[in-house]
């Protein structure tokens, strides 16, 4: 069972989520129920276009920010990308230390496996040995690369959590929301290249939902 200290990093983490698309001057963040014993706090009050995030075992979370094109009509603004480190040094709840490092064309995923940090941009795999230091002293080395710029190939790796998370036998119906359309054509794609591995045996059927205006 988790303690709660690491309930409270995890759900404070999930808040700088929730706080990068809200702004806390306007409007409060939605009510959090937790159970007796926990509590929730806003790790960060927000941090540009973040997409993913990991926590490591002695609390650290890195957080993967978008790198972004000015797209007017839409009013997002240009935007460099980032990891970003944090660390809650006096255990509140709130970062305390937070340092934006690594390539500035990431754009999606942050993972930890096996002593490694893992991210993404649309083109490059990249994975960073960790270490003893918040920001690890080590080289951001590529693993793979050449994807083509679509940023399908960006959202695709949802469907290799789900399918990973459900033994490789994923649902036999997903239903995706639906704004641009990118993530339901990146699971589409991710599906698709997981079918011609061979790692699933069929394609979920995919819908598209949208609220209504």
């Amino acid at each position: 069972m988790l303690s709660d200290t690491h309930y409270r990093i995890l759900v404070a983490a999930t808040l700088v989520m929730l706080a990068a698309t809200v702004s806390l001057a306007d409007e409060p963040l939605p009510q959090i129920t937790v159970p007796d014993g926990f509590s929730a706090t806003v790790f960060h009050p927000g941090l540009g276009a973040t997409r993913h995030l990991a926590v490591r075992d002695n609390g650290d979370v890195y957080v993967a920010r978008s790198f972004r094109v000015e797209r007017r009509m839409f009013g997002q603004k240009a935007a460099w990308g980032a990891l970003i480190a944090l660390r809650d040094e006096d255990g509140d709840g709130v970062a305390d230390i937070v340092e934006p490092f690594g390539p500035t064309d990431i754009t999606s995923e942050a993972r930890i496996h096996n002593g490694h940090l893992y991210f993404s941009s649309d083109q490059v795999v990249y994975r960073m040995k960790l270490d003893d230091n918040l920001v690890p002293k080590t080289v951001a080395e590529p693993l793979a690369g050449g994807f083509p710029m679509n940023n399908s190939h960006g959202t695709k790796t949802l469907a290799y959590e789900i399918a990973e998370q459900y033994g490789w036998a994923p649902p036999r119906h997903i239903v995706s929301p639906a704004g641009g359309g990118t993530v339901l054509l990146g699971l589409e794609l991710g599906f698709g290249e997981l079918k011609k591995l061979g790692r699933i045996q069929s394609m979920p059927a995919l819908y598209a939902v949208q609220a209504e205006a």
